[in-house]
C-alpha cells in the first residue's frame, strides 16, 4: 500500500485549519455553557504553543528563512535513470551466465544512482 506523502507546508496549513475550527468551537461552547468563566483560553493557549513550534519547524524564524526546505531538497534530487532492455536471443552463453546477465539487464536502476 502506497503512503500518501504531503509536503510539510500542506501539513502545517491543515494543522492550523483544525486549530482555528476547534478554537472557535471551544469559544462558542464556553459562551453557551459558562459565560462567566473563560476556560477555553487554556486549551487554546496550549495548542497555540504547538502551532508555533510547527510553524518554526516548517518555515523557520520569520525574516531568517529556512535553510533547507522540503521543496528545495525535492527539486535538487534527481530521479534515478530507468534502464530497460533484453539480452539477445542468440547468445552462446551458458544458462547460468545468461541468467546472471539477464538479472543485470532487468534491474530497474543503475547501481551508481543508489546512495
Amino acid at each position: 500500500m502506497k503512503k500518501n506523502k504531503r509536503k510539510p507546508e500542506e501539513e502545517f496549513k491543515q494543522h492550523l485549519g483544525a486549530f482555528i475550527i476547534i478554537s472557535v468551537f471551544l469559544f462558542l461552547l464556553n459562551m453557551f455553557t459558562s459565560p462567566s468563566t473563560w476556560w477555553f483560553k487554556f486549551p487554546v493557549l496550549g495548542w497555540s504553543v504547538g502551532i508555533a513550534f510547527h510553524y518554526l519547524d516548517v518555515y523557520g524564524f520569520p525574516g531568517m528563512g529556512k535553510q533547507t526546505r522540503y521543496t528545495d531538497i525535492q527539486d535538487q534530487s534527481e530521479q534515478p535513470t530507468k534502464i530497460s532492455g533484453r539480452l539477445p536471443m542468440n547468445t552462446d552463453l551458458e544458462e547460468e551466465d545468461a541468467l546472471i546477465l539477464q538479472k543485470e539487464v532487468d534491474k530497474k536502476w543503475r547501481d551508481e544512482d543508489l546512495v
